[in-house]
């Protein structure tokens, strides 16, 4: 996945070393698998949410990176950086392919639904703390 300019300065700017896929997804075609489609719109959710909170809090996360919000911005990147690998196992799909637009069709992995579905619900539960340490 390409890197998204304003990930890449907040992560440069807090040494997140695990924070460098874009959290930036392409439209979900009608035909994919419902699985798919939830962990796009997951995914999509999360992207724009953990971008506005990187801008409103990346004067206090520089000057403090050690502050529980911040952590939990990290931790929410890198949930979002495992739901787009196992997105990508699930659909059979080689790193950075589903970037494409549009993105190739996916062929669903069975063995690989288990690990999205973690994947998802481990970032909604990152979104909950995050959202519950910025209220």
């Amino acid at each position: 996945m390409k890197k998204s300019f304003l990930l890449v300065i907040f992560v440069a700017m807090l040494g997140c070393s695990s924070c460098t896929k874009k959290p930036i997804i392409a439209s979900t075609p009608s035909n994919q698998p419902s699985l798919v489609v939830n962990a796009r719109d997951t995914l999509a959710g999360a992207s724009g949410f953990v971008a506005n909170t990187q801008k409103q809090y990346a004067k206090e996360c520089i000057a403090n990176p050690t502050q529980n919000k911040c952590k939990l911005i990290n931790k929410t990147v890198s949930g979002i950086n495992a739901a787009i690998t196992a997105e990508e196992a699930y659909c059979g799909w080689n790193p950075g392919t589903g970037s494409t637009v549009p993105p190739p069709p996916c062929v669903p992995v069975a063995t690989a639904a288990d690990g999205l579905q973690t994947a998802i619900a481990n970032l909604n539960g990152f979104m909950s703390d995050l959202k519950g340490a910025i209220k």
